[in-house]
């Protein structure tokens, strides 16, 4: 399972972080300011991973100021239970989207994928894999109200990016779509989605065959995914392909003055 069995959340936090990068970008300490636009938290939230290089107070207010100039609200990414964590919730800051980051050799997933019903013969060969998102998979993303031309930056950031779609009867909207990122010999995968009339007919896991077949080729040894907790469906079909939770982080918000 190359790295993965040795490897410690703050690794993964900034590989995960290279795989869905920030427009701009700016470092305090060892902390990670990002912003794209409001385009996510992930891509619009401070990675606080290490130490930011001065009292914490004067760190919050160096954030304060960073993202006051961008018109946007200060999100902290931190693991639950830290010591930042209880110094944050002591001044009122709270939490938003707790997640799962879990992870998952590729060939385990593979082999997990091969057993039936999980991939019928019927969602097979029928994805296409691309370098960019068509008008057809943005059009099906489910945050497409949002994506303005930042947002489709974060989308095709990063080392390299592959994008899936199963077309659907309407050419201009695809039936489900998936997003891999490359980074070393990690693959993380996001924007799993199908059309809720064309749920439950293996559609997913043809996505994340093709996805993980094309990144296995590019010598790809493990996947990561993010999944927000509440989000009982997703967590559901991971852990019958193998994927088991190596950490969890939440977001703490900065109490409006």
């Amino acid at each position: 399972m190359g790295g993965a069995l040795s490897i410690d959340a703050d690794s993964l936090a900034r590989i995960a972080a290279e795989g869905w990068p920030a427009l701009e970008t700016e470092s305090l300490g060892a902390w990670l300011l990002r912003a794209s636009s409001g385009f996510t938290r992930r891509a619009n939230s401070v990675l606080a991973v290490g130490d930011p290089g001065m009292p914490l107070d004067d760190a919050l207010a160096r954030i304060r100021t960073w993202y006051g100039a961008r018109s946007l609200p200060v999100y902290v990414q931190l693991f639950p239970d830290s010591a930042l964590d209880g110094e944050l919730a002591q001044r009122g800051w709270n939490i938003e989207a707790p997640v799962a980051f879990q992870i998952a050799p590729i060939a385990t997933v593979l082999v997990a994928l091969d057993v039936p019903p999980l991939s019928p013969a019927t969602a097979r060969g029928n994805v296409l894999v691309s370098d960019a998102p068509d008008a057809a998979w943005i059009a099906r993303y489910h945050k497409a109200g949002a994506l303005h031309e930042p947002a489709l930056r974060v989308l095709c950031g990063g080392p390299r990016v592959l994008f899936a779609t199963v077309p659907g009867d309407d050419p201009s909207r695809a039936r489900a779509i998936g997003r891999c990122v490359l980074v070393g010999e990690w693959a993380g995968f996001s924007a799993i989605e199908v059309d809720p009339a064309h749920r439950r007919r293996g559609l997913a896991h043809a996505i994340m065959r093709a996805l993980l077949e094309r990144a296995a080729a590019h010598r790809a040894t493990d996947a990561y995914l993010q999944v927000e907790t509440d989000n009982t469906a997703a967590l559901a079909l991971y852990e019958r392909l193998h994927f088991t939770t190596h950490h969890r982080y939440h977001y703490r918000r900065m109490p409006t003055p």
